[in-house]
């Protein structure tokens, strides 16, 4: 078994084997994959909700139960309905905080 552009790992191991009838000695060479970690679905992310456009004048940020997206310069009038848009078809709101301004999500 080839384990040739596959990322899984295997290991060889050799196991002493007597045969019931003769009694013969041999050793049987086995292929056993590595426990893999399991992995879940990565999480979806949060700008590809975002038009294509704005994705690199937006920065996102975890904050617990809420995402907090922060535009990285001035977006402008059109730019910033289009993110609006879709802040408020997600359930989020617009905070006015002078500098510290920002969208709020609420995740799920």
């Amino acid at each position: 078994m080839s384990t040739q552009g596959s990322e899984r790992s295997e290991r060889r191991i050799s196991v002493p084997v007597t045969c019931p009838n003769c009694l013969t000695r041999f050793e049987v060479a086995l292929l056993v994959p590595e426990a893999q970690p399991a992995r879940g679905p990565s999480p979806p992310d949060p700008l590809a909700l975002f038009p294509e456009e704005l994705r690199p004048l937006l920065r996102v940020q975890d904050a617990g139960d809420r995402l907090i997206v922060k535009p990285t310069k001035w977006l402008g009038k059109e730019r910033f309905n289009a993110a609006m848009a879709v802040v408020r078809q997600r359930g989020g709101e617009y905070v006015p905080a002078g500098k510290d301004s920002h969208f709020s999500i609420p995740k799920g």
